[in-house]
């Protein structure tokens, strides 16, 4: 059985992870190949063509194993990117999220498609909301590839890859000014995208 190892300090190769086998000398590390994946690698393995963020999942190849990679199949009854963020969008307004929006970046950015941004009047709310937009995301067959801020819960950011959700607790939102700061952006109407 091979672990992934990630070391940040004490190894200095240019990607920054290792490959260690259970057996024998756990000092010993074992330098396997690992699959590297570039941004252009990543937005075609997308099953809609959309953007992903740099967040990748890295499998081992054993050194035994010649010839070629494993391929990723997409996924072909995944929702597009923006039925995805008016989906988002919807389960924010449903929980009472305030003032929610969606942000089309597609012609901004190459990182993501689109923004959804709502509002929590109080942390419980914004755990709700930040919850049960996972799952109506997991419900339609994404998956979160990262959380933040949840603790906190002033922002909490989800990242779908190419749609990332934003929801803000009360004053932060006006502080950060996402609608401000990505101004170029259209606004779309999703509750019309719904119908």
């Amino acid at each position: 059985m091979i672990q992934l190892v990630r070391t940040f300090r004490t190894h200095r190769s240019p990607d920054r992870s290792v490959l260690r086998t259970p057996e024998g000398d756990p000092r010993k590390r074992q330098h396997l190949p690992l699959i590297s994946l570039r941004p252009i690698d990543l937005r075609r393995a997308h099953p809609e063509g959309g953007h992903l963020s740099s967040i990748a999942t890295l499998h081992p190849v054993p050194a035994s194993v010649g010839g070629s990679l494993p391929t990723v199949k997409p996924h072909h009854s995944l929702p597009t990117a923006l039925q995805r963020a008016c989906l988002a969008a919807k389960t924010a307004a449903d929980n009472k999220g305030q003032d929610v929006k969606v942000l089309d970046l597609t012609g901004i950015t190459p990182v993501f498609d689109y923004f959804v941004i709502a509002t929590g009047t109080s942390r419980r709310q914004v755990h709700t909301l930040v919850e049960e937009i996972d799952a109506t995301m997991r419900s339609v067959g994404d998956t979160r590839m990262s959380v933040t801020g949840y603790e906190s819960s002033k922002w909490v950011v989800q990242d779908y890859g190419d749609v990332v959700c934003h929801v803000f607790a009360g004053d932060t939102r006006g502080y950060y000014n996402l609608e401000q700061l990505w101004a170029d952006a259209e606004e779309v109407d999703w509750q019309e995208e719904l119908e």
